[in-house]
C-alpha cells in the first residue's frame, strides 16, 4: 500500500473526518436545493413579486 493510500484510510477512519464530510454534502446539496428554487423566478425590481419563469417567458413573448 502506498503511502497516500494509507494516510487516506487513517483519515476515514476518524469519525470526525466522516462527519466533516457528511456536512460538507449536506451543505453543498443545501446550496443547489436554494438555487434551483431561487433560480426558477424572475424579479425585475423590488417592488414586484416574483414571477415564475415560464410564466416571464410567456409574458415577454
Amino acid at each position: 500500500m502506498t503511502l497516500y493510500g494509507w494516510e487516506l484510510k487513517k483519515i476515514w477512519r476518524r469519525s470526525s473526518a466522516r462527519l466533516a464530510l457528511s456536512l460538507t454534502l449536506v451543505w453543498a446539496l443545501l446550496g443547489i436545493l436554494v438555487n434551483l428554487y431561487y433560480n426558477r423566478s424572475y424579479k425585475p425590481d423590488g417592488l414586484t413579486p416574483r414571477i415564475s419563469g415560464p410564466q416571464e417567458v410567456a409574458n415577454q413573448q
